[in-house]
């Protein structure tokens, strides 16, 4: 198994996480680690990364969501918002508009998002991750708000907790 970089106890480099980033130490994971067919399984956002990786893994036999943050839409939905989009996912339209997934904000516009997200979420986590959860938000339990503030004050832990208003549509 696989912890997410950045999350629990796990170090908190100063890195610009997104969800390409997860995904992709996910996928190299599977590849690198595994190399074999593989079922992936996540919890919360980890349920949202193994959605995402086993979308570009040929080697994915099976996904299990946990709690899975984000917002998760039937397929009629997803293909009439696909259409909006001219058929393409959210990913290709932004390397039409020169966004890929590799060029990220600066990363002092990051470390100050960060600063003031953890500043002002702190005192409304619960809050904030009812949204996350907006099929399940009776899943937010002290538990949960007290794991988060304490992750945010590890170094770093700004970083992780601002990549969360990243996060792009699933696909």
């Amino acid at each position: 198994a696989i912890d997410k970089l950045g999350f629990g106890h796990s170090e908190k480099p100063e890195l610009t996480y997104t969800q390409y980033l997860w995904e992709r130490n996910v996928q190299d994971f599977c590849l690198e680690v595994v190399g074999r067919p593989v079922f992936l399984a996540g919890n919360s956002i980890g349920g949202y990364t193994a959605l995402g990786a086993a979308t570009a893994l040929s080697s994915a036999k099976g996904l299990v969501l946990i709690n899975s943050a984000g917002r998760m839409v039937d397929r009629d939905v997803y293909a009439s918002e696909q259409e909006a989009m001219g058929g393409q996912t959210l990913r290709a339209v932004m390397e039409a508009q020169g966004l890929p997934p590799s060029k990220s904000p600066p990363q002092w516009l990051l470390d100050g998002a960060g600063n003031l997200a953890i500043a002002l979420l702190r005192s409304n986590v619960e809050g904030f991750c009812k949204k996350v959860y907006p099929n399940f938000p009776d899943m937010v339990d002290d538990r949960l708000v007290a794991n988060i503030i304490r992750d945010s004050k590890d170094p770093g832990g700004y970083s992780v907790l601002a990549s969360g208003a990243k996060l792009p549509p699933p696909r």
